[in-house]
């Protein structure tokens, strides 16, 4: 029986050792948990942070937006049918220093005939890609809490303002489109802002007819 004392000793150390070792990796592991959870708490805490900022932070952006003057603006009509029977559009090109307006009669096949509508998209995209769009204007009134809308005759895809692009520009471009008239148009909007309102009350001179 004593022989067997000290293989019992050696058992007792390997469990004692055994457990040693067990109880430093679970702190170990404990303590790495309580720091990932130490860092997540930190982290929601800076994107809770953050997302009660942005929300001002949108509403000043569109603000500024909305309000950046412009140099010239195109305003387009939805498909319409002629007296004659054949469907055309109209491309209000506004001359916002001059104060003078270019109206384009472009033909149709029909009402579902983009082809004019994409060439002034196109034509706006390629001379200032940042310009401003009837969407984005109608977006940025929604954000500083005054929202609006363009009358429904107002093709919003082919309408835009533009801020580093002059009026004779687009027109070197557009002329393609069709027959035009030019005229006097007095108080011409400053910014976004403003052609949306001026649309709404000159709605008679960009209705199609």
């Amino acid at each position: 029986m004593q022989r067997d004392k000290p293989l019992e000793i050696l058992v007792i150390i390997v469990i004692l050792g055994g457990l040693a070792w067990g109880g430093k990796q679970l702190y170990s592991i404990s303590g790495t948990l309580q720091g990932m959870e130490t860092k997540v708490s930190t982290t929601d805490a800076r994107v809770n942070r953050i997302a009660s900022v942005l929300p001002d932070i949108g509403i000043r952006i569109a603000s500024e937006e909305i309000r950046k003057p412009i140099q010239s603006a195109i305003v387009s009509t939805k498909p319409f049918k002629k007296p004659d029977g054949n469907w055309a559009m109209k491309v209000h090109v506004l001359d916002i220093e001059n104060e003078k307006k270019v109206v384009y009669t472009c033909s149709l096949s029909d009402k579902n005939d983009n082809k004019c509508a994409y060439m002034v998209l196109g034509v706006g995209s390629n001379l200032e890609p940042r310009l401003s769009s009837a969407r984005e204007m109608v977006g940025w009134c929604t954000a500083i809490k005054e929202p609006t809308a363009f009358p429904n005759f107002v093709n919003q895809s082919a309408t835009m303002g533009f801020h580093d692009t002059s009026a004779k520009d687009l027109n070197s471009e557009l002329y393609k489109l069709g027959p035009s008239e030019e005229s006097t148009f007095k108080n011409p909007p400053a910014n976004s802002k403003a052609l949306i309102k001026i649309i709404k009350e000159k709605q008679k001179e960009f209705e199609q007819d």
